[in-house]
């Protein structure tokens, strides 16, 4: 199972087609009721909360505001780091700061979960940052992972945050 958290501009359209185009379930959650309440239309499961989305999916696609709904998201009360089953990948669309992005990643590798930041969608680098990072040993493990719902158009010069692939999708291939 898909779970999607963040349904605003840009995560709504993404969630619902991964749920027209997957061929997996899809569970959602934003903190905004009347937006999930609309996904449920779109074949999309609604889900009661974080936690709900976390011990029910494999991979948890995130499409946050910024760093401050992230941290809330993968650390807060009834988290994806507390609550996602290892083996599980968290992948991040949000625009998400370098140094939280690396911290989350460390965190969720601690518990055997993957955390896929990716560069191009989001994760704001500096150019210092850019210069010092370069594509870790999980990015093939990540496109393999990633692929089957998001379509990679084209590897991208943006370097790699921690392990994270610097990929660039397309929503729904």
């Amino acid at each position: 199972m898909l779970g999607f958290i963040g349904l605003g501009v840009m995560g709504a359209p993404m969630c619902r087609n991964l749920a027209a185009k997957s061929g997996q379930e899809v569970r959602a959650f934003d903190s905004d009721l009347d937006t999930l309440a609309q996904m449920d239309q779109s074949g999309v499961t609604p889900a009661e909360s974080v936690r709900d989305v976390a011990e029910h999916a494999d991979i948890v696609f995130l499409s946050l505001p910024g760093g401050h709904e992230v941290h809330a998201v993968c650390l807060g009360a009834g988290s994806l780091l507390t609550h996602l089953k290892p083996g599980g990948l968290v992948v991040d669309l949000s625009t998400t700061p370098v140094k939280l992005a690396r911290d989350l990643s460390a965190r969720f590798s601690a518990r055997g979960i993957q955390f896929a930041g990716l560069p191009g969608e989001g994760i704001l680098n500096t150019a210092e940052e850019s210069a010092a990072d370069r594509p870790g040993p999980g990015v093939w493990w990540y496109r393999v992972a990633i692929t089957p719902y998001y379509r990679t158009d084209r590897w991208t010069p943006t370097p790699a945050v921690g392990q994270s692939p610097p990929v660039r999708v397309v929503v729904g291939g």
